[in-house]
């Protein structure tokens, strides 16, 4: 079966939805399936066309501003043309559903959606925009979901209730994102290694760390965690907060008015902010933290909640979206936007009390089978 992927976002980035397409794409190359993946050229270093871990990704060059509007309309002739050599077509939300759909419909092939989240009236309450930028945003939301496919698959529970809230009588399944454990375990600190890289990182024993890492988009709630600093460090004169968060074209204007504020609370050591880290790096530093911040306005699944939990570290995250879903070990839940109740849960952490869960998983290969059988079922392929 040769498999088409349409999407925002590929490797090398690195985010929840990368992480779950590169997954999944990388696991049906195993299986036998021969997957290409046609994705935007964020960056100029990024090659044009290369093959990474037995999956074709071709690079389709668009301007370095508004680059995935500029996808929409650049990557249509392309997307047309790939289609035409492959059984069936994956695509997500959001901007990738217009080539994708013009594809599928022009070369007779299915069509396959996948929904991340979906904001519809959120847009009013946690965008941060006027009310008619929202306004528009919303509509071009409700617009693009608009667009009929031959399946939808939403990544929760809590994005499956949204979506049908909307389309009732869509084709819709839910699939988590798989987990890699195996990425976890090959990288996993002992206690001794993890004092060790703290001590390099130059923290002490006594140092309580706090670590909130990821994209700073509109959704990820950033804003409200920075503004818990002063209050946290004016009673916790231990804890130091370390945030990551890298520096793409998409959010850098939100990234560089996070690092404005905390530089405005002159905190000294007690905040560090670094940016992109490699993959192994940024595991080390979560396994490094006492305490990982997930503060979220919207989720459609939550991979930093998740892997924190992975790596046996408490989490500190909010009620949005599918959290409450998929956050276990030692956590604290506190409602979203809410700068003072993320403050007093952080403090609720540096002094050891916090809720438990036991373990829950989310394995990469349940994922896999879940969506090659939808692909099979769709295409009528059965052999591999």
């Amino acid at each position: 079966m040769k498999v088409l992927f349409i999407l925002d976002n590929y490797y090398p980035h690195i985010g929840g939805a990368e992480l779950l397409f590169q997954r999944l794409a990388e696991g049906l190359v195993r299986r036998g399936m021969t997957v290409t993946v046609l994705v935007p050229k964020n960056y100029p270093d990024y090659l044009d066309q290369e093959t990474h871990n037995g999956v074709q990704i071709i690079r389709q060059k668009v301007p370095s501003f508004a680059q995935r509007y500029f996808f929409m309309v650049l990557a249509i002739f392309r997307a047309i043309r790939l289609a035409k050599h492959h059984d069936i077509i994956q695509t997500a939300t959001y901007n990738a559903i217009v080539p994708a759909w013009i594809a599928s419909k022009l070369s007779g092939k299915k069509a396959i959606l996948t929904v991340y989240e979906v904001w519809d009236t959120k847009w009013y309450t946690l965008s941060g925009q006027s009310r008619w930028k929202a306004s528009l945003f919303r509509l071009f939301e409700r617009m693009l979901l608009t667009f009929p496919f031959n399946r939808v698959v939403c990544i929760s529970d809590s994005t499956l209730r949204d979506y049908v809230r909307l389309f009732p009588s869509a084709p819709v399944s839910r699939i988590y994102p798989g987990v890699d454990y195996d990425d976890f375990e090959k990288n996993r600190l002992s206690d001794e290694q993890r004092a060790v890289f703290r001590a390099e990182k130059g923290y002490s024993s006594d140092d309580f760390l706090v670590v909130g890492f990821g994209r700073p988009g509109i959704s990820k709630g950033f804003d409200y965690l920075v503004n818990a600093v002063p209050q946290v460090l004016k009673t916790q004169a231990n804890v130091r907060f370390l945030f990551i968060w890298p520096s793409a074209p998409n959010f850098i204007s939100l990234r560089d008015s996070l690092v404005q504020r905390l530089d405005s609370f002159q905190a000294g050591k007690s905040v560090r902010i670094l940016d992109k880290q490699s993959r192994t790096d940024l595991l080390h530093y979560i396994q490094a933290a006492d305490c990982v911040v997930v503060p979220s306005l919207a989720e459609g699944f939550g991979y930093a909640a998740v892997e924190a939990c992975m790596l046996s570290r408490s989490v500190v995250s909010t009620t949005a979206g599918s959290i409450p879903e998929v956050i276990s070990g030692h956590y604290r839940l506190v409602p979203p936007a809410d700068s003072n109740a993320l403050a007093d849960a952080i403090t609720d952490m540096v002094h050891h009390r916090s809720n438990y869960a036991p373990p829950r998983y989310f394995e990469n290969e349940t994922m896999i089978d879940r969506y090659e059988a939808l692909l099979r079922t769709e295409t009528g392929l059965t052999n591999r």
